[in-house]
């Protein structure tokens, strides 16, 4: 019998207990009550601020007609989040930084603010490193995002980056009130959590855990971190770690050979007037473990890239499902994300994972030019060596030539005509044989 894995050291599993009792605050995850690190509380103005006072609204307004940002309602309530195009595009301002998850009313008054996007410090979009600014490392998380508010008909829900109703926004909802009823905070705060169960598992397997684990109290007025004290949380909090510096803890991160584990989110802070600087720093086991779990593999890049050139060459569903020997489901869908397939593709992906997609889809193109190039060049060789409309002495001499180059002559003879389906067969030769990172042919 195999053994269930170990939950990581971060964040044990719960204990068991009978369903009636409620869940107990986990100790490895638990900070102090006062930390030196953080400022103390300090009273915030009643009203929640106009959205106008957070981000220049033409620039917001710019961004929705550019599909930059994404609005949803849902009763006397809208979310804003950035959208896939806007990483893609790497439209980063003021606007699609700060919409990332941003909650306001009717009235446009800002419900709850988490804390901007942030990147990895080898991002181009990252921001520099804050040299002489306090520096606190947490744990990152392998769940979902969970932005807690109230709501205008009263009580406390939460939301996910980008829905006031998703499941993982649902469930969240529900684990506030079983396990935290009593808990109130104050307008004017966004308490931001991670919210794990079992079946929001990505890679980490935090066992049969069920809970709402604290990352950070954000004032909605400007932006800033507060203290976790800002709430009087009885459950998990982010892992605190120390490192002595950056760098030290680059050096860890890239050195380390840790796939059950995300990685880290390290916060600068930048005083009280403004958002903090967050960069996350993930274990590259980690990223390759959760690429695999997708399903994202060479196998499936070549599906990508070669339906995409067979629609760019003009190839009708059926045949593009025939010649390369796909299920017509997995062309069907391909071919419905438009012309730019690889483009469509990429933007659904998370963006740890752009630099292996974009190298593999590079090797790829990288070998059919070159295979394509050699049949090219011998096709024009056995027009040379035949009588131009002598079929049968073109066919024999594909077939001499292919033999001496090592290749199929199919793709030759269909060359030589004209037919774009050639190429199909041309890209078949590169489907990967392995399910591994990069091609193996």
């Amino acid at each position: 019998m195999t053994a269930a894995p170990s939950p990581p050291p971060d964040i044990p599993a719960a204990p068991s207990r009978p369903p009636e009792q409620p869940a107990q605050p986990d100790p490895a995850l638990a900070v102090p009550a006062s930390s030196p690190d953080v400022p103390a509380d300090r009273s915030l103005p009643p009203e929640n601020p106009h959205l106008g006072s957070i981000v220049d609204e033409s620039l917001l307004a710019d961004a929705i007609d550019r599909a930059l940002v994404s609005v949803r309602a849902e009763g006397p309530l809208r979310i804003l989040n950035y959208t896939p195009r806007a990483t893609y595009d790497r439209a980063w301002n003021q606007a699609t930084l700060t919409c990332r998850g941003l909650i306001v009313d009717a009235d446009d008054r800002v419900v709850a603010r988490p804390f901007p996007k942030f990147f990895g410090p080898a991002e181009p979009d990252a921001p520099p490193v804050p040299e002489g600014r306090p520096m606190v490392v947490t744990g990152k998380l392998d769940g979902s995002l969970g932005i807690a508010y109230q709501h205008p008909d009263g009580g406390i829900r939460l939301a996910t980056r980008g829905s006031l109703s998703s499941d993982q926004a649902v469930e969240a909802t529900n684990i506030w009130h079983e396990k935290y009823a009593g808990v109130r905070f104050r307008h004017g705060v966004t308490p931001l959590f991670e919210i794990i169960y079992p079946g929001n598992r990505i890679v980490t397997d935090y066992g049969d855990m069920r809970d709402l684990v604290l990352l950070a109290v954000i004032d909605v007025h400007t932006g800033a971190d507060l203290p976790l004290e800002v709430i009087n949380w009885p459950g998990p909090r982010a892992p605190r770690h120390d490192f002595g510096s950056f760098a030290e803890l680059v050096d860890h991160v890239s050195s380390a050979q840790e796939s059950a584990r995300e990685g880290y989110v390290v916060r600068f802070d930048m005083g009280s007037d403004r958002p903090h600087v967050r960069l996350k720093l993930k274990f590259p086991a980690y990223v390759v473990t959760h690429r695999m779990l997708t399903g994202l593999t060479a196998a499936r890049v070549w599906e990508i890239v070669a339906v995409a050139d067979a629609a760019c060459r003009g190839l009708s569903r059926r045949t593009a499902a025939t010649r390369l020997r796909l299920a017509p489901e997995v062309v069907d869908t391909l071919f419905d994300r438009g012309p730019d397939v690889v483009r469509s593709v990429r933007a659904d992906l998370p963006e740890e994972f752009w630099p292996w997609y974009d190298a593999c889809v590079a090797e790829f193109h990288t070998a059919a030019d070159g295979l394509i190039g050699r049949y090219e060049s011998l096709v024009d060789q056995a027009q040379r060596e035949s009588t131009p409309g002598d079929d049968r002495g073109f066919a024999e001499a594909t077939k001499r030539l292919s033999s001496q180059a090592g290749l199929p002559s199919g793709p030759m003879f269909a060359i030589g005509r004209g037919r774009p389906e050639a190429y199909t067969s041309i890209w078949v030769q590169l489907r990967p044989h392995g399910t591994g990172d990069s091609p193996q042919w």
